[in-house]
């Protein structure tokens, strides 16, 4: 009876094991089946996810993986067309153009020089809004810091991109007050370009965009306020999300400026915001964390001297 006892605890024990084993490898199974899947290709391949154990935990992680790389997915796949469809409209006009002078069509008067240009511009920018971009998620990515006014960095920019504005029937209004940040004067002015040129998107013919610095306590800000339609609410979270692309805006556009705005504003260790104004319009607020007060003071001194010279690009 001992020996059929044990003989019996054994078998017990044994199909208990097996179940048991068979149970805690099942999810693993299945996770590891899901993973091999979502390789493969099926992106809408799931993990069925059931208890509420450590296995399970991974599971529902597993799955929240595959929805933001789904996710990814389809915005690179509609960054890639919108770029290309940004990128062909200029080569389009610019082959085009050119052809025709080439064929005696044309001549090559100042005004035709003038629009080759301006494509070759738009070119440009969307080509250093993508370098600007990737490289600001470098672990290299560096900035030239140094003490400078912010309201002059927004003044000359402003005055570099005044022309652009005009054509699109946009006034800007500036209202500078003294703002010492220690930044990079390059990247902060292609922060200020890239909010105003956003801006000349949505605001129609006739319209104004406002430009302020000012400071308060150990912070800086510039704001961008617009009388344009606004932001729609369920697209205010995304304004800065890279490739996202307003629904009014007047014109088209690859979707990184404001991305491009975020990340180096980010990189200066400040935040930006994007709300809209209760009296209509959008504004667009950029925080950074100012220089301390006795470089105010320098700053100051050396524009009261003539020293402080416009060398700020405009985009």
């Amino acid at each position: 009876w001992l020996i059929l006892g044990g003989l019996g605890v054994a078998v017990l024990a044994s199909v208990a094991g097996l179940l048991f084993a068979r149970r805690v490898t099942r999810p693993v199974a299945e996770l590891t089946a899901a993973a091999r899947d979502l390789r493969a290709g099926h992106r809408g391949r799931r993990a069925a996810v059931s208890g509420r154990d450590e296995v399970a935990q991974l599971a529902t992680a597993f799955n929240a993986l595959a929805e933001s790389a789904e996710r990814q997915e389809a915005l690179r796949q509609s960054f890639t067309r919108d770029i290309a469809h940004e990128v062909r409209t200029p080569l389009a006009i610019l082959r085009s153009q050119l052809e025709a002078v080439q064929d005696g069509v044309l001549d090559p008067t100042p005004e035709l020089l003038a629009s080759l240009y301006e494509e070759t511009q738009r070119l440009s920018r969307l080509t250093a809004d993508l370098e600007t971009l990737t490289s600001a998620e470098a672990e290299g990515f560096t900035l030239e810091r140094h003490r400078l006014d912010l309201a002059d960095v927004v003044g000359s920019v402003v005055t570099n991109l005044q022309p652009r504005l005009a054509e699109a029937g946009i006034t800007a209004h500036t209202r500078l007050q003294p703002s010492v940040v220690c930044g990079d004067d390059t990247r902060l002015a292609q922060v200020v370009s890239n909010l105003l040129t956003n801006a000349a998107k949505f605001v129609p013919a006739g319209g104004r965009v406002q430009v302020r610095t000012e400071r308060t306590g150990d912070q800086v800000r510039l704001v961008v306020q617009d009388d344009g339609p606004g932001i729609p609410s369920d697209e205010l979270p995304r304004v800065f999300d890279r490739y996202f692309r307003g629904s009014r805006a007047r014109a088209g556009g690859s979707g990184i400026g404001l991305a491009v705005v975020a990340a180096l504003v980010t990189a200066h260790g400040g935040t930006v915001e994007a709300a809209n104004d209760p009296a209509g319009g959008a504004v667009l607020t950029v925080t950074l964390p100012a220089a301390a007060a006795e470089d105010v003071k320098t700053l100051r001194a050396r524009a009261a001297a003539g020293a402080t010279s416009s060398r700020y690009p405009g985009g």
